[in-house]
């Protein structure tokens, strides 16, 4: 018999390599030989946990902590995995057992503000990440769960001064730069642009260079600068969202695919040779694999994390991470089908866009895609204070005729909610000439 503590530390190893299949066995291994060890239980309960499978990894916590009764390290796993599950009092109940001198007890109050969030008790979670701010100050993440608080109470100023500091405390860190543009957007429909105005500048005085940071001060002060969204903005916040992309697309009532899947159906055609522009996480490649079963269905995304969960649906024949634009002009008369899932709303200008389409279509072939309406002035095409653009649907048609495509349909429909309202747009049906 192997020591179990060798054994463990394999484990580990290969867990944090990656190579989760492996490391389950060997832990699974060292149950059947040794019977209950705590180091295999949370190794277990880790895997579980990653593969998102929160009853399971539930389990192994709680077979961990009777083997070494109140350990921290078991105890903070099984509240967070309960914060998963939205057991916010079991949650609460792990994070009061971990001792106040433990060196996990400040991730146990940040712990105890997650409940009294998912609770919507906002201004108990405002208290419980001071808490925890008070054993570790320098925690980013802390300052930006106490601003996502402090938010929903409707201290808004407290808000945007406890996210910028995590943006200052992470050295400018990519997640945090989105979150905190996030809180500045929301906060400036909830209180009008000239609010957050103060916030914006010292934003733009701290991260003068950031391509990402320039974009979202863009869209916020309506200047009009860019025609489509900055490469580094899209990628990172789909790279940064791509695990939870898709639950967050259902609370938004997103309906993009499924409307361009019924527009297919409404005027079937054939197609063999497929590209989902913008693929995400697959959404779309699962209704076009069903429409068309036989055809080979490649899908294009800035994002390798929104590709890594795509690959996961396994509808693909390729799966290619590029910018949709240049990908499209190497494509010369490809493909029967394009399809633009929710993917224009990061492009002002349609000009280069529709050419490069209309250049990989194969004669007679369909492009189907969604685009968002302006209802805001009369321009062709406006950045949003979301940071994403809307169209007027006469500049969209004749883009189209410009691109050589003719415009077989036009259907509004309501895309998508956003902070609570309504996006109206259009899925179109075009055709190359």
């Amino acid at each position: 018999m192997t020591d179990s503590t060798s054994l463990n530390n394999q484990a580990f190893e290969l867990y944090n390599a990656g190579r989760l299949k492996e490391s389950e066995k060997l832990s699974e291994r060292i149950l059947t030989e040794q019977g209950e060890n705590y180091g295999a239980l949370i190794n277990l309960g880790n895997i579980k946990y990653l593969q998102k499978n929160w009853p399971a990894a539930s389990e192994f916590y709680q077979r961990a902590l009777k083997c070494r009764p109140e350990d921290s390290v078991a105890l903070i796993n099984l509240a967070n995995t309960s914060l998963e599950q939205k057991n916010f009092a079991l949650a609460a109940r792990c994070a009061d057992a971990v001792p106040s001198k433990d060196s996990l007890h400040a991730q146990a109050m940040a712990v105890k503000g997650d409940a009294a969030m998912g609770r919507e008790n906002f201004k108990e979670a405002a208290q419980w990440f001071k808490e925890a701010l008070k054993e570790d100050k320098d925690n980013f993440w802390y300052h930006n769960y106490l601003g996502q608080a402090l938010q929903k109470e409707g201290a808004f100023s407290e808000a945007l001064q406890a996210s910028l500091r995590a943006v200052e405390l992470s050295g400018g860190a990519d997640s945090q730069q989105i979150n905190f543009g996030y809180a500045l957007y929301e906060i400036a429909l909830e209180k009008g642009v000239p609010f957050i105005k103060k916030y914006l500048r010292r934003w733009q005085s701290l991260y003068p260079q950031n391509n990402q940071v320039r974009y979202i001060v863009s869209a916020l002060d309506s200047d009009g600068k860019f025609d489509r969204a900055d490469a580094d903005y899209v990628k990172n916040i789909f790279d940064f969202y791509a695990d939870n992309f898709e639950d967050s697309l259902q609370d938004l009532e997103y309906v993009a695919p499924q409307k361009i899947a019924e527009e297919i159906r409404r005027s079937p055609f054939p197609a063999e040779k497929i590209l989902d522009l913008g693929c995400g996480t697959g959404l779309c490649g699962k209704a076009l694999a069903k429409l068309f079963p036989k055809a080979a269905l490649t899908g294009v995304d800035l994002s390798s994390g929104m590709l890594r969960k795509a690959k996961e649906s396994g509808v693909y024949k390729e799966l290619i991470c590029a910018d949709a634009a240049q990908f499209l002009k190497e494509k010369n008369g490809c493909f029967d089908l394009v399809t633009a899932a929710d993917v224009l709303t990061y492009f002002g200008s349609l000009k280069d866009i529709f050419a490069a389409v209309a250049g990989a279509l194969k004669p007679q072939g369909h492009f189907i895609f969604s685009v968002s309406r302006n209802t805001l002035n009369d321009k062709d095409y406006f950045l949003h204070l979301s940071g994403r653009f809307v169209h007027r649907r006469e500049y969209v048609e004749s883009m189209l005729a410009a691109a050589g495509m003719h415009t077989d349909s036009c259907r509004e429909v309501i895309l998508r909610q956003e902070a609570g309202n309504p996006v109206q747009g259009w899925i179109f049906m075009a055709s190359a000439v």
